[in-house]
């Protein structure tokens, strides 16, 4: 069960071959991790473009003075996971005061330097949240943040207001979809106008990468 830790403490993206982007070349995997007090050594995840934090670990690290974060400037926070966090999410973005507030505390969490970009968990087509006002939110966010931040969003569901699309084109880095056998929404998605060099979809344990947690599992202890 030992040598498992790394598949439970870390939830793996990767770009398909064909749409790998150029900034990420040798780095074709984005790690979602779920549990950082499991990872007992970043070398475990030096072949991830981006490694992606829950947002209750990075507020413990900062409260309570733990290292659980791995060093480097390709870290990002998650936000909204779940559903219970994403009708929140909705109600708070309903007005546009929300949605100022919104990206002014995602601006804020960002403000240390800790992390440089935020994983946005929230569908808004799965979870009934209004389109246009989670269209705004967007906009808002890529304002607050400019560019020097990197910005993820989920998509489950494709079937998207064009408007929100053309958003997601515009101001949003990475767009992750499931990783299903037939890639249903990958290809619906593009299908309907979505850049296909910025979707990461999720995907299997990848055994190189997972050989190489265990090594450095072994190394460490």
């Amino acid at each position: 069960m030992r040598d498992r830790w790394a598949a439970s403490a870390v939830v793996f993206l990767a770009w398909a071959a064909w749409m790998l982007p150029t900034t990420v070349v040798g780095k074709q995997m984005v790690c979602r991790i779920d549990d950082p007090s499991k990872v007992r050594d970043c070398r475990a995840l030096a072949d991830c473009a981006y490694r992606i934090y829950p947002i209750e670990f990075a507020q413990q690290g900062a409260d309570q003075g733990n290292n659980v974060i791995c060093g480097g400037l390709n870290n990002l926070v998650s936000l909204y996971d779940g559903a219970g966090a994403c009708r929140y999410f909705g109600d708070l973005i309903s007005t546009n005061a929300g949605r100022t507030g919104f990206a002014t505390t995602v601006q804020q969490q960002l403000s240390n330097g800790q992390f440089r970009g935020v994983d946005l968990r929230c569908d808004p087509t799965v979870n009934g949240v209004n389109q246009t006002a989670y269209n705004g939110a967007l906009k808002k966010l890529r304002q607050f943040l400019g560019r020097g931040f990197t910005i993820f969003a989920k998509v489950d569901n494709p079937d998207l207001d064009p408007v929100v699309i053309q958003t997601l084109n515009e101001d949003i880095d990475i767009i992750s979809c499931p990783g299903e056998e037939d890639a249903t929404t990958l290809r619906a998605y593009i299908a309907n106008g979505g850049i296909p060099t910025r979707v990461v979809v999720d995907v299997l344990e990848p055994p190189v990468l997972v050989r190489n947690c265990k090594k450095h599992e072994q190394i460490s202890n």
